[in-house]
């Protein structure tokens, strides 16, 4: 395979990162109650959700966010609870998680890395969200995608609990 020279390697990449997003913005879509969202709430859900996607690999606590987009943090909360049927941290481990299936598929960092690399504060914490989320460990979701080309989570139809 030939490598793409860094501009254009930069431009798959961030296309790929897009792609990832608006799957992951249609599952999450698919949650929303649009009969009872108001315009300036789904442009405000959309803001919400286009700063973590833009931040996930850094510190992002409700009040970080709220702080950064001038929202009160309660109102978040209500958003994501009301429109999205979860709270914002399990919003922002299943985007990490899901980011770092993509990471994993690539096996070019290690797992440790990868859980660093997505936001995860510890390997503890990564492990604990990405069973929750993929439903096996990081390291066995490797093998499995290694053994049978395993498709990225956010193809698959499963329903998180």
């Amino acid at each position: 395979m030939t490598e793409l020279p860094d501009r254009e390697g930069n431009v798959f990449r961030e296309m790929e990162q897009k792609g990832y997003f608006f799957l992951l913005m249609g599952r999450l879509l698919e949650k929303l109650k649009l009969e009872a969202a108001s315009p300036g709430e789904l442009a405000t859900v959309n803001l919400i959700l286009n700063y973590c996607m833009s931040h996930y690999s850094e510190r992002l606590l409700l009040e970080d966010v709220a702080s950064a987009l001038h929202i009160n943090k309660y109102y978040i909360s209500h958003l994501f609870s009301q429109k999205l049927d979860m709270g914002f941290g399990d919003y922002v481990r299943s985007l990490r998680v899901s980011q770092a299936c993509r990471l994993l598929e690539k096996r070019s960092m290690s797992i440790t890395e990868v859980a660093y690399g997505v936001g995860f504060s510890s390997s503890r914490t990564f492990n604990r969200a990405f069973i929750k989320y993929v439903g096996m460990t990081p390291r066995d979701y490797q093998k499995k995608q290694a053994r049978e080309g395993l498709m990225h989570p956010a193809f698959q139809d499963y329903d998180t609990p």
